[in-house]
Parts: C-alpha cells; structure tokens; sequence
C-alpha cells in the first residue's frame, strides 16, 4: 500500500509537514514568487531527501519482515535485510517533484521524460478536451 507523503486534515497541517521536511527557506522563496509572504518563527532546516526517504523504507520493512522481526532488527538496525538499492536519480524526481514552487516545479510531462523513467517506456499521454 502506498502513502502520500503529506497527509494532514487542514492546510495548515500539511503547510507545517511541508516546512519540515523541505526547509522554510525553500517554502519562503516559493511563496515570494507566486505573490505570497509567509512569516515564521523561527527558521527550520530541511531534511536529506535521500536519508529520510531510506529510514522511512528500511522502517517499513522492518515493520512487514518475518526474518527482521526474528533478528530483533527493530532494536538493532544492523540486523536488518539488504534492500535493493535505489537509483540516485528517483531522489532528483522526487525533489522536482517536491518543489513548492509551482513555476520551478516539473511538470507530469517532464517527470515522464526525467532519466529516472528512461529504463522504462512512458505510456502515451491522452489529453481531454
């Protein structure tokens, strides 16, 4: 099953997520350019998206492994199962995809043609009218 990466019940909540994991500059800069002033606190330094997007994976599994759970890899993340590394270029799709900025943002027609998808054929974009 997969799980968005902000799921929050208002837009303040996911507003908060989003600051959190990218970093309020990112999130500042991105609201000066549509026009938008967004004033905080204090500053807040984004995460690795790599890093988190690798403990939140070996996380899971540890979760839905029978052998983890018998190694005790929850307490002892050493004893964990190899996972099948991941390209470096699925984190630079997901930070283009990530961008608060919605003129910097990719696009779902750019995200097809990013080397992430080149190993895979894109499926035909059907536009309606």
């Amino acid at each position: 099953m997969r799980y968005p990466f902000f799921k929050a019940a208002d837009d303040l909540t996911s507003l908060c997520q989003i600051i959190t994991l990218l970093g309020s500059d990112m999130v500042i800069n991105a609201g000066k350019c549509i026009g938008k002033q967004v004033t905080l606190s204090k500053s807040v330094i984004g995460h690795d998206l790599k890093n988190m997007c690798n403990r939140l994976r070996q996380s899971s599994h540890i979760s839905r492994c029978d052998r983890c759970e018998d190694n005790n890899a929850d307490t002892d993340r050493d004893k964990t199962c190899p996972l099948q590394p991941i390209e470096g270029s699925a984190y630079d799709l997901l930070a283009l995809c990530l961008d608060p900025n919605p003129h910097s943002r990719i696009t779902a027609e750019e995200a097809l043609k990013h080397e992430f998808f080149e190993c895979f054929p894109p499926p035909p974009i059907i536009r309606k009218c």
